[in-house]
């Protein structure tokens, strides 16, 4: 089985085995699925992976070979001055983080673009439609930039597998 998405969270858990107690490393990735990674961490929070897994004991594990499938593409390192107090962000963006604003302004600029050709193509027929979908484009943009879109989708699979668990005990 292959699983792709965004590492939302890595973890270690001691585990006592005949060659003594280990540290087992596991990520959480943002589709909902926990991925025992074995004895070392193979990814950062924020990456993007697609790895092939296979159910062992009760969980998910890296399927031999999954590995190199595994390396997933992880944030650019910020270039860093002398002196400088930056702090690489995370992915997805907090909604109250500083970035969101820059995000909002760029989304209203490309939902303003997008909306004018419909509206000049006749698909928007009134001003007021083309305010509607300028609206709604901006909003589904910065979802996107920021991650939001991921999150909400993550917290909305949450929710339906929470409802069936309690429908199905």
């Amino acid at each position: 089985m292959q699983v792709k998405g965004t590492v939302q969270n890595v973890y270690s858990k001691t585990k006592s085995t005949r060659a003594g107690d280990k540290t087992i490393w596991y990520a959480d990735i943002d589709d909902g699925t926990t991925i025992n990674m074995g004895f070392k961490a193979l990814w950062e929070e924020g990456e993007y992976v697609t790895v092939n897994v296979e159910e062992k004991y009760g969980e998910l594990q890296v399927a031999r070979g999954g590995s190199k499938m595994g390396g997933g593409s992880k944030p650019a390192p910020a270039a860093k001055s002398a002196g400088s107090t930056y702090k690489a962000k995370s992915f997805p963006l907090d909604a109250t983080d500083q970035q969101v604003s820059i995000i909002r302004q760029s989304s209203l600029n490309r939902a303003v673009e997008v909306a004018t050709l419909l509206y000049h193509n006749g698909e928007l027929p009134t001003e007021e439609q083309l305010m509607d979908k300028i609206w709604e484009l901006a909003y589904e943009f910065t979802d996107f930039g920021t991650g939001q879109r991921e999150v909400k989708a993550a917290e909305e699979r949450a929710i339906k597998r929470a409802a069936l668990e309690a429908v199905n005990g």
